[in-house]
């Protein structure tokens, strides 16, 4: 299966009612056939355009080739797609990018996008991986619990010093015991991947 060649997210933002032309050109790609166009993009109903939040890995990509050829006008996070092929709306730039539609694109592009409002962006963005991920925790747990207070061994919860008396108990792989609560907060956070007590690594993704 071919590539597709924008990773497409919903997010809101402003933009400035004047973009300073200084800072927006003009660039023209050449797609193969099948090729991916190599960016993440999102979509903000309020400017009704796109923003870049990213640049895919592979290294074959239209966008890839581009900035390759072309270190002076390169296409990074943060600039906005203001036009595709005369397209202006949001919805018809994205038909424009997506396979199959056109193999040259013509596009206008600005880096005119404030700190601030690419910062309100991009937190969007952490809040919803954040999210994703606690619910991921949430299942991956669920298959962890052990039991409630009968179930509980005669210890402490290494995370919060208490008695695991009294809350849902969840066992890790390791064998160690916590309060069903302090691992979740524990894994949700992002930074802590292992046992709080014995440091034996821990796969969230097994949960999906």
């Amino acid at each position: 299966m071919p590539a597709m060649p924008c990773c497409f997210s919903f997010f809101r933002c402003r933009f400035p009612d004047d973009l300073d032309e200084r800072g927006t050109f003009q660039i023209s790609l050449q797609r193969r056939a099948g090729q991916a166009l190599g960016i993440m993009a999102a979509y903000c109903p309020d400017y009704d355009g796109l923003v870049i939040e990213g640049l895919t890995e592979e290294s074959d990509t239209a966008i890839a080739q581009w900035n390759q050829e072309h270190p002076e006008a390169e296409l990074l996070a943060g600039l906005a797609i203001m036009e595709v092929n005369g397209r202006r709306k949001g919805e018809e730039i994205m038909a424009e990018l997506r396979p199959g539609r056109a193999e040259t694109l013509e596009m206008r592009v600005t880096q005119n996008l404030t700190p601030v409002q690419w910062t309100i962006l991009r937190e969007a963005k952490r809040k919803k991986r954040c999210l994703k991920r606690a619910e991921e925790v949430e299942r991956l747990l669920e298959l962890l619990v052990v039991g409630g207070d009968r179930d509980a061994p005669d210890e402490c919860c290494s995370i919060c010093l208490d008695k695991l008396h009294g809350s849902v108990i969840v066992r890790l792989p390791c064998g160690h015991h916590f309060h069903k609560i302090c691992t979740a907060k524990w894994f949700a956070s992002g930074t802590c991947q292992k046992c709080p007590l014995c440091n034996q690594k821990m796969s969230i993704s097994a949960a999906s």
